[in-house]
């Protein structure tokens, strides 16, 4: 049976969200540290808030497979994720599927830590997300995966500040008009204008993420 991303073969009882693409295994473990260096260049940084963000866009991400469109979570995820993603979606679509993630909510989430360098700025975070994560097929008969089993995944989230928004559009968060062509957008529900397609993004966020690992995994049949 395929696992739904990058055409991999694992049993049902196996398998897992697995359609994040990744930079090399290493790019995460040089974001460590404290938070001082990070609030001295940006005073308002709050981490708190940070992983409150984080935790949004996840949630969004898994969304946005499940609904077959990533353009919500687009401004805040690197080409590298999208790729992935990318692939899930159009497995889906050509196969006639739906992959459904369940009871999905983020039950713990931290600050893990920060580098400050002439590379960029880069910060992470470790989310504990709750989820049933099953594939149905076009008439609702569960392919891979199971509704029973509830998976507790902890995510090593790693973002990098300011990259790629030059050529977005800024808007506030909520329902607003498009800065190009004026017609009303919900940045809550679509980065995407549906009138000119332009990419938009919230004036609150400019961190992007560019890597999503998992750090532990447990797996409980109700």
């Amino acid at each position: 049976m395929k696992l739904f991303g990058f055409g991999k073969k694992e049993s049902a009882e196996n398998s897992s969200p697995d359609f994040f693409a990744s930079l090399p295994t290493d790019y995460d473990k040089a974001i460590s540290g404290g938070l001082s260096k990070l609030k001295q260049k940006y005073p308002d940084f709050s981490d708190f808030e940070f992983c409150e963000k984080v935790s949004n866009i996840l949630i969004r991400i898994f969304s946005s497979v499940e609904d077959k469109d990533y353009s919500p979570v687009k401004p805040y995820i690197s080409d590298y994720i999208i790729g992935g993603i990318e692939k899930e979606i159009q497995y889906l679509k050509r196969e006639n599927l739906t992959h459904r993630f369940d009871k999905l909510s983020v039950l713990n989430r931290s600050f893990s830590g920060c580098r400050i360098s002439e590379e960029g700025d880069f910060a992470a975070a470790d989310l504990t997300v709750r989820m049933t994560d099953y594939v149905i097929d076009g008439e609702g008969k569960i392919i891979s995966g199971s509704k029973a089993s509830e998976k507790f995944i902890t995510y090593r989230v790693a973002l990098s500040k300011n990259k790629k928004f030059s050529s977005y559009l800024k808007v506030r968060e909520g329902a607003q008009n498009c800065p190009n062509c004026g017609a009303p957008v919900n940045i809550n529900f679509s980065a995407v204008c549906e009138y000119c397609s332009s990419i938009l993004y919230t004036d609150d966020f400019d961190w992007i993420i560019e890597k999503i690992s998992v750090n532990d995994k447990k797996e409980v049949t109700r």
